[in-house]
C-alpha cells in the first residue's frame, strides 16, 4: 500500500506539471508594458457598487463545492463591467482531489482572465497540500507553484506561492529575461472565535521584479500589494453588521535602454476602500440593508520624456446606500436600491488649462426582479440617475450551485 501511494503521488505530480503552465489566482504579471488606456471616470465607483454581488451570494459561493457567480452592468455609456467566477472540485482516488477555478474580472490595470488547475492531496482531516498552475497556449510563460492549507474548528487558512514566468527566458521571441527577488505570495484565512463573530483576510503580494527586453530596448519593473480584511458581527439571528477594508499599492516603471525614450512611464497607485453595512433578514428570504462606502484613489501616471501625457488623479468618494427586497410571489422578489455619492476629484496635467478640480453629487436608484431557487439566484434590472435626467444603465447578477 505504501508503494502504491508513492506511485500515485509521482504520477499525479507529473500530470499536474504537464497540465499547468502559468500563474494561478491573482498574479500580476506586468507584461502590458503600457499604462491603461481608460480613465476611472466620475461614475466608476458608484456604478460598480450598484453592480457587484451582495454578501449573501458570496457566502453561498464560498460554501458551495461547485458553483458559478457573475455580474454585469454599465460603468458608463461606453464601458461595461463584467465579473465571472467558476469553481469545480471533484474527489479522486484516496486522499486526492482535482479542482479548477476560472476568474474574469477587472482591476485598475485592465481586464484579466485566469484559469487555474490544481491537484490537492489531503495529509489528514486538517492538513492538505496542493500543486497549482494555469494552462495557457502561450508557451513563453510557464508559471507553477504550490499551496498548503489547514482547516480547523475555529480557523481556516491557505498559503500559496507561485513562480511567475518560470521558463520565460527560454521561450520568448525577444530574448528577454525575467529577474525576480521572490515569488508571488497569497494568503487566505478565516477565523471564527465565537458563533457571532467572523473574520476573513485575503492578501496578494507581488514583490519587486524586473524584466529586461534588449530586442525592444527597455526594462520593466513592477510591484503590487493587495489586501482585504472583512469582519462580521451577528447581532441576532436576523441582523448582522459587516465592516470591510481593501487596499492596494502598486508601481510600474518602464525605462528605455536608450535615453529620452518617449514611451517611458511610471505609474504609482494607492487605493483604499472601506465599507460598513447593516443587514436585516426579513420574511420569505427578503432583506433590508444600509451602509456607507469610502474610496480613496491616488494615481500618478508620469511620462518623464512626454510631459503632456502625464496625469495625476486624486479622488475621494463618499457613498451612502440603502436597499430592500419585497416578495412578489413564490420565489420571485422585487429588489430596490438607492445610492448617493459625494465625489471630490482632482485631475492635474502639465497644461493648467487641461487640469480640473471639482466636487460633484451623484446618485442612482435601481430596481430589479430576483428569481430565487434552492441552488440559484438570478437577478436583472436597471437604474436611473438622481443627479440628472438620464438612464443609469442595466445590470444582471447570477449565482448557481451545481
Amino acid at each position: 500500500m505504501h508503494v502504491k501511494r508513492i506511485v500515485q503521488l509521482r504520477v499525479a505530480a507529473i500530470l499536474i506539471v504537464v497540465w499547468t503552465v502559468s500563474a494561478a489566482h491573482a498574479v500580476y504579471r506586468g507584461d502590458e508594458f503600457e499604462p491603461r488606456d481608460y480613465n476611472v471616470g466620475n461614475t466608476f465607483f458608484i456604478n460598480r457598487a450598484m453592480i457587484r454581488q451582495g454578501t449573501e451570494n458570496w457566502d453561498r459561493y464560498e460554501r458551495a463545492t461547485n458553483a458559478f457567480i457573475g455580474s454585469a452592468g454599465s460603468l458608463s455609456s461606453t464601458d461595461l463591467y463584467l465579473h465571472q467566477q467558476l469553481k469545480v472540485r471533484h474527489p479522486l482516488e484516496g486522499a486526492f482531489a482535482f479542482q479548477a477555478d476560472y476568474l474574469r474580472d477587472r482591476d485598475f490595470d485592465g481586464v484579466f482572465h485566469r484559469f487555474t488547475l490544481g491537484l490537492e492531496y489531503r495529509l489528514s482531516p486538517e492538513w492538505a497540500v496542493e500543486l497549482v498552475g494555469e494552462p495557457l497556449p502561450d508557451k513563453e510563460h510557464a508559471d507553477i507553484g504550490g499551496a498548503v492549507s489547514r482547516r480547523g474548528d475555529l480557523v481556516y487558512w491557505r498559503f500559496q506561492w507561485l513562480f511567475p514566468d518560470f521558463v520565460f527566458d527560454s521561450k520568448n521571441p525577444d530574448n528577454a529575461r525575467m529577474e525576480r527577488s521572490a515569488p508571488n505570495f497569497q494568503f487566505d484565512a478565516r477565523y471564527q472565535p465565537a458563533p457571532q463573530w467572523d473574520f476573513r483576510l485575503h492578501a496578494d503580494f507581488d514583490p519587486a521584479r524586473r524584466l529586461v527586453n534588449p530586442e525592444e530596448s527597455f526594462q520593466f519593473r513592477f510591484r503590487k500589494y493587495q489586501m482585504t480584511l472583512d469582519a462580521r458581527y451577528r447581532v441576532s439571528e436576523a441582523e448582522e453588521l459587516r465592516a470591510s477594508v481593501e487596499g492596494e499599492y502598486s508601481r510600474q516603471l518602464r525605462e528605455g535602454l536608450e535615453t529620452n525614450d518617449p514611451r517611458d512611464f511610471q505609474t504609482d497607485r494607492d487605493y483604499l476602500m472601506g465599507t460598513l453595512e447593516y443587514l436585516r433578514r426579513l420574511e420569505q428570504d427578503t432583506h433590508f440593508r444600509a451602509g456607507g462606502i469610502y474610496v480613496r484613489l491616488d494615481e500618478l501616471n508620469d511620462f518623464p520624456n512626454n510631459l503632456e501625457e502625464s496625469l495625476l488623479l486624486d479622488r475621494h468618494d463618499n457613498m451612502l446606500y440603502a436597499g430592500r427586497s419585497w416578495p412578489l410571489r413564490d420565489r420571485i422578489h422585487f429588489n430596490s436600491f438607492v445610492i448617493v455619492n459625494v465625489l471630490s476629484m482632482r485631475k492635474i496635467r502639465e497644461d493648467p488649462d487641461e487640469s480640473a478640480s471639482f466636487n460633484r453629487f451623484l446618485g442612482r436608484a435601481a430596481g430589479s426582479i430576483v428569481f430565487l431557487g434552492p441552488q440559484y439566484n438570478i437577478e436583472a434590472g436597471g437604474a436611473v440617475s438622481l443627479d440628472r435626467t438620464r438612464f443609469g444603465g442595466g445590470f444582471a447578477r447570477v449565482f448557481v450551485d451545481f
